[in-house]
């Protein structure tokens, strides 16, 4: 496994979480972070874009990426969307490694429609997985991190929550997790907890045309291979990323533009 500069692997000894980590952001996340030594539960239920159905081998894929490179990981396929799958996240991390350090959510899904095509099922799918899905783990992360007195969250958030044409179920989620993610700096900084999270783009997806959106047939197709390696260098040596980054640190929020992850340890 590769190492930092200097031969250091800045999360050497830590244990990390990241929810939808079976293909694209969450993958290449899962892989930065077991490359600078931290072991790592890969969360995925496995689902379709639109959260539908579940397939076991796409964390066990990416666990064994790691596990090929030389780092240390297990699967979990728990669903994000309920307070037992929460629980069950969080437990796995405890149970395998002993202790936890770094909760990355990630896990999310789509499902675009006009909203006059939109159906309640749409929207509170979308809202399950993204908006309670940070909410779940957590839930379930923060009291061990209260009692230790330290811990790092990073939620995922996207330029889509400012509005997003055939989106409003998606921005309202991503939207919401701005506002979650400062309450819970300010809920937890007290502790030593740092909150941040990080505003994405769409990058690797393709665009459903503005017809396919009206008629509410449009679908989008995350690339399932983003690289650690083809992530732009930052240029203050932190972990590269794809994205804007917003950070919550203990009772105030920052917006600033970063190609760096918020900080780790």
């Amino acid at each position: 496994m590769a190492t930092s500069t200097g031969g250091k692997r800045r999360l050497e000894g830590r244990v990390a979480i990241v929810t939808g980590a079976g293909r694209g952001i969450g993958r290449a996340e899962a892989l930065l972070l077991a490359m600078e030594g931290a072991k790592v539960v890969v969360n995925d239920l496995g689902g379709g874009t639109d959260g539908s159905g579940a397939d076991t081998s796409v964390a066990g894929h990416v666990v064994n990426e790691i596990r090929a490179n030389g780092g240390t990981a297990v699967a979990n396929h728990d669903s994000v969307a309920t307070m037992n799958g929460g629980a069950n996240i969080v437990r796995t991390a405890i149970d395998s490694f002993g202790r936890l350090d770094i909760l990355i959510n990630n896990a999310g899904n789509v499902r675009p429609r006009i909203i006059y095509n939109m159906s309640e099922d749409d929207f509170d799918a979308v809202i399950a997985v993204h908006l309670k899905g940070c909410f779940t783990t957590t839930r379930h992360v923060s009291p061990i991190f209260r009692e230790q007195k330290s811990g790092v969250i990073v939620n995922t958030s996207s330029e889509s929550g400012l509005g997003h044409l055939g989106q409003s179920n998606y921005s309202a989620a991503k939207e919401g997790i701005v506002g979650f993610t400062r309450t819970i700096a300010q809920d937890l900084g007290r502790y030593g907890i740092r909150c941040n999270r990080r505003s994405k783009r769409c990058c690797g997806f393709r665009r459903p045309t503005r017809a396919a959106r009206l008629a509410g047939t449009a679908s989008i197709n995350p690339s399932s291979k983003i690289s650690p390696s083809k992530l732009p260098p930052s240029r203050s040596g932190c972990a590269p990323t794809l994205h804007r980054t917003s950070m919550g640190a203990r009772f105030r929020s920052v917006a600033t533009k970063s190609a760096c992850m918020p900080r780790l340890m």
